[in-house]
């Protein structure tokens, strides 16, 4: 039976031996590997001496405490001033309500 797809490479002679590869390599002189070396950790840092830690002076300047949101003083009556809006009962009641109002007694 014929191949029906023919080999694109023309056939040639065909191959002879392999050549001899000749004597073995010689061993390598140098030693075998040994254990690979572990690092070792660095030195422990100086101890320190026995007793109560020294404790740092506190500075004699001490910066200002913040005041945070609130750093307008109150008014003297003790009230604090609100907006329409933020009214202790909600929008547009409590007091701007009956300031607002003609209605309402003063």
């Amino acid at each position: 039976m014929t191949n029906p797809f023919p080999d694109p490479v023309p056939p040639g002679p065909t191959p002879g031996p392999l050549p001899d590869p000749g004597p073995e390599p010689a061993p390598d002189p140098r030693p075998a590997p040994g254990p690979v070396p572990v690092p070792q950790p660095p030195p422990s840092p100086v101890p320190k001496p026995p007793g109560p830690d020294p404790v740092p002076d506190p500075d004699p300047t001490p910066e200002p405490m913040s005041q945070g949101p609130r750093a307008t003083p109150r008014p003297p009556s003790g009230r604090r001033p609100t907006a329409c809006g933020t009214s202790p009962r909600g929008p547009y009641g409590g007091r701007c309500a009956r300031r607002s109002s003609p209605a309402a007694p003063v």
